[in-house]
């Protein structure tokens, strides 16, 4: 969904999941928000955004699009779009759609096993360079 800021600028806002039959253009009015809203979440620049390989084509005409083309969703649109896309991590407790999932983030701290993983396999090779070098001068 596009958001309007006090400045001008447009940046799109991941609302949620919606059902097949509530999606454009049968948007009812109801989830349409008007005047000053305020807007939880995590931003994503996503300028730099390539197809993936088994995602299906966007289908602009259709208002479908299913990953981050910001140019073709600019001119979609009408107006062109920053290059962050917000995704919505709280919902008003009065809606009911969209259904937002809260966000995570979850950054692992699995340096030490990597440091052991690593250490070990150089060990190893050691070894296994020392075995080989004593069987090969006998």
């Amino acid at each position: 969904m596009p958001l309007l800021l006090t400045n001008g600028d447009v940046i799109l806002i991941e609302r949620g999941w919606m059902p097949e039959d509530l999606l454009p253009p049968q948007v009812p009015s109801g989830l349409k928000v008007a005047g000053e809203v305020s807007i939880q979440g995590i931003a994503r620049f996503r300028a730099n955004d390539i197809q993936p390989a088994f995602v299906p084509d966007n289908r602009p005409l259709d208002r479908r699009f299913y990953w981050y083309d910001l140019i073709t969703i600019g001119a979609n649109l009408g107006y062109p779009v920053l290059p962050v896309v917000v995704s919505q991590s709280v919902q008003n407790p009065n809606d009911r759609l969209p259904y937002v999932s809260p966000a995570k983030m979850d950054l692992p701290n699995n340096h030490l096993s990597y440091a052991l993983t690593w250490y070990g396999l150089a060990i190893g090779l050691v070894i296994v360079f020392f075995v080989y070098s004593t069987q090969r001068a006998s």
